[in-house]
């Protein structure tokens, strides 16, 4: 009993570590994110500033109405706005994650976090597969705990195992969530139930009943403790499985709308060149190009984030 509790101890720090690093790789994520952003918002800010320098000439020349240059430095202006708060989130998340990595106040403030890749130069997040076998959740620091639980009340782990725990296929295509394991949710039993009939050979032997009423209470705890953390264990994959199936799909929408606006500026600029369309009418398609661009590189944070989600749910 020492020593399985001494394991169960072992696996609540090896809990605390995974979600540390999960929230590392999260935090690193979101801290690229806001590099990007804020590089993309600098470009934006440039040529905006540059447009303008143009069309002061064109108005001080007579070619433009003061309306249309007051319009362009309102634009201007307006994006010149964005770069303030995304700089403050930056360095708010770097601090985050400099203390996370176990910097001091001094190192968090006085030394930036070095990267070498710009975000959509990084890997993409790895691709799920399909037909991960629910038995990797075995490795989850709450089961191994759980199950050291069980030991230490002399339960017989491989009956436990077979009566309480679906051996099922955990992802489909494209690391969707599998037909079986949302059956499971859909069924009436219950994820991790045990029938009463099955519950005392679980329990050295069976001799439940020749116990003290302290040492049956200890199973039992220790019986609906294992079966909690297996609802856990599946509910979380579960979850995680679609929150990176969501935000890949979101991802590919704003790949989409950020492609098809950056021919439509394209185009844009060509009909100004042509004199069949305004300098605003460039703006506008420059302003929608940069919301997607932003949305798009949040979107890519976002499954990022969730895959890093999934491998923790799934033990690491």
């Amino acid at each position: 009993a020492a020593r399985a509790e001494l394991a169960a101890d072992e696996a609540a720090r090896e809990a605390v570590r995974l979600a540390l690093a999960a929230q590392v790789v999260k935090s690193y994520f979101a801290l690229r994110a806001l590099d990007e952003q804020v590089e993309l918002t600098r470009r934006t800010v440039l040529l905006r500033e540059e447009a303008l320098g143009l069309q002061r000439k064109r108005y001080d020349a007579g070619v433009i109405s003061e309306f249309d240059l007051r319009q362009l430095e309102a634009e201007t202006a307006a994006v010149r706005a964005q770069l303030p708060p995304l700089q403050r989130e930056r360095e708010r998340e770097e601090a985050a994650l400099s203390v996370l990595l176990g910097r001091t106040p001094k190192q968090v403030f006085e030394s930036g976090i070095t990267v070498r890749l710009s975000f959509d130069e990084q890997p993409e997040a790895a691709v799920v597969p399909s037909g991960l076998p629910s038995e990797l959740l075995l490795r989850r620091p709450d089961l191994v705990q759980a199950e050291r639980g069980l030991a230490a009340a002399n339960a017989r782990l491989a009956v436990a195992r077979a009566e309480m725990f679906p051996s099922i296929a955990l992802t489909a295509a494209l690391g969707s969530e599998s037909a079986a394991l949302s059956n499971l949710f859909k069924s009436g039993a219950g994820i991790g139930a045990v029938a009463a009939s099955v519950a005392q050979p679980i329990f050295a032997g069976g001799r439940l009943e020749a116990q003290s009423a302290a040492a049956q209470a200890r199973e039992r705890a220790a019986l609906a403790e294992y079966q909690q953390a297996i609802r856990n264990a599946f509910g979380d994959v579960r979850a995680a499985l679609s929150a990176q199936s969501r935000s890949r799909e979101s991802y590919d929408a704003e790949s989409t709308r950020a492609t098809a606006l950056g021919e439509t500026l394209r185009l844009a600029r060509l009909r100004y060149q042509n004199g069949v369309a305004s300098q605003l009418d460039v703006i506008d398609a420059e302003r929608g190009l940069l919301a997607a661009s932003v949305a798009r590189i949040e979107a890519l944070r976002a499954h990022r984030a969730a895959v890093a989600d999934l491998f923790r749910a799934l033990g690491g």
